[in-house]
């Protein structure tokens, strides 16, 4: 949790300054590294099955704007918890953790707003590959929700609680996997 909360704090200053002051680096081999990538994703896949939430891989997405109008194409999409998680691909556990945020999300409260649901499932994904992973990208915490979406730094203050609820959520369902 110590990694967690020093992870936090630097997500917290990222958001309030705009700028990225360090990275988290784990100290393990690329081998070893990517073993465990595999196996948090396959344990992260059957959390994620075991809810009764299909996952479906897709080779392209359609592209998409922005909220600046900028044109981009998806890695992955959540679509309800009904329809399940599209993504592109297989073994990405970023992806994957960020588009459970947004099952977790739906689950508890559903925030609805496009801006606030990416801010919530990006922070609570970046904190979520902290614990497991030992690393994550707080570029694209930061980043995605900001500039594709419009999120602030008050909607992130005023989201704070409910990002660690959603993160929490998180780990005592991957909890359960063992």
């Amino acid at each position: 949790m110590h990694r967690v909360g020093r992870a936090w704090l630097r997500l917290t200053q990222a958001f309030e300054t705009g700028r990225l002051k360090s990275r988290v680096h784990a100290c393990k081999s690329w081998r070893n590294e990517r073993k465990l990538r595999d196996q948090l994703y396959d344990r992260l896949m059957h959390v994620v099955t075991d809810l009764g939430i299909k996952v479906h891989t897709q080779q392209e997405f359609e592209p998409v704007k922005d909220f600046y109008g900028q044109v981009w194409t998806p890695a992955g999409q959540w679509t309800g918890l009904r329809q399940g998680i599209r993504i592109r691909g297989e073994g990405d556990f970023a992806l994957l953790a960020h588009e459970f945020a947004h099952g977790i999300d739906e689950m508890l409260i559903n925030v609805k707003h496009g801006a606030h649901a990416e801010l919530v499932a990006s922070c609570a994904s970046y904190l979520f590959c902290i614990e497991y992973f030992g690393r994550g990208n707080l570029a694209h915490a930061l980043h995605y929700p900001t500039q594709s979406w419009g999120a602030t730094v008050e909607d992130f203050r005023k989201l704070e609680d409910y990002i660690i609820d959603v993160y929490r959520q998180m780990t005592i369902f991957l909890g359960y996997a063992f």
